[in-house]
């Protein structure tokens, strides 16, 4: 049983990836890169990523009267070189949702549509400072909306040591209408195997100061690798957890497997 639910897994993500032709967890993962794309280049990430919140992750399809809540999430995020030091962003993207006990229920969505402006602060051989501020509008029908009108405004900060890349990112999201405040965070290390395989580990959260006590820190974590196919084509894996779950006494948590394809198209 084990076997035959990966199997459905990967059938999802690759099914995905041949349809689309080109696909991107957010080209890497989560965190916001501290760098702009080159003027005049447009950077496709499309992603998929399969979020599972279940008792028993991998056999929970197979036990009666167990609640399993299944999401499939498409997106693409599209960053424009406008010059040297500006990036535009926009980013539509699709979710299914799926409950499952003892019947099946879907769900599907168009997302809140997102979009924004990054300028990098500065960048050179030791370091690279960027900002970002991105806001979502809510298009979306209710169970995949926001609700509201959210502007969330990222610092990110990268360097080096040695041969290995640390990342990262802190900032604050508000929403208008809710006038609900939070700090989304994110950590990352990367290193490069060879010039073909690189891998990564990132943990990443946010911060809700007027939430609940036992609901204010949201931490999750995730590792994964990439491959460099050529100079314009990238494709990552990655796998992570809700850390916060895990200490749950009836095992519950969510997992997420994710699968990224980023495309740089160059102006000749």
């Amino acid at each position: 049983m084990k076997s035959t639910y990966l199997i459905k897994v990967f059938l999802n993500v690759f099914i995905f990836l041949f349809s689309l032709g080109t696909i991107s967890l957010n080209a890497q993962n989560v965190i916001e890169p501290s760098a702009v794309v080159d003027k005049g280049t447009v950077l496709l990430e499309n992603a998929y990523v399969l979020n599972i919140a279940s008792s028993y992750f991998l056999y929970s399809f197979y036990i009666n009267n167990t609640l399993v809540q299944e999401s499939h999430n498409f997106s693409g995020l599209f960053r424009i070189g406008l010059s040297n030091n500006f990036e535009l962003l926009f980013q539509p993207s699709v979710t299914i949702n799926k409950q499952i006990q003892s019947s099946v229920n879907k769900q599907l969505s168009i997302d809140d549509f997102s979009f924004g402006l990054k300028a990098q602060l500065l960048r050179n051989d030791k370091i690279e400072l960027a900002i970002l501020n991105f806001n979502s509008i809510p298009t979306a029908s209710n169970f995949s909306s926001a609700g509201e009108f959210n502007t969330n405004n990222i610092l990110s900060l990268g360097h080096s040591i040695k041969t290995v890349g640390i990342g990262y990112n802190i900032g604050v999201n508000y929403g208008i209408k809710s006038k609900q405040l939070n700090f989304p965070f994110s950590i990352m290390l990367s290193k490069n195997i060879n010039d073909k395989i690189g891998l990564f580990v990132e943990t990443f959260g946010s911060f809700s100061p007027k939430s609940p006590s036992n609901q204010q820190l949201n931490n999750n974590f995730d590792l994964g690798f990439n491959l460099f196919v050529h100079e314009k084509l990238q494709v990552d894996f990655s796998y992570g957890f809700n850390v916060k779950n895990l200490n749950r006494t009836n095992g519950s948590t969510t997992n997420f497997l994710g699968i990224v394809l980023a495309y740089l198209f160059v102006k000749d």
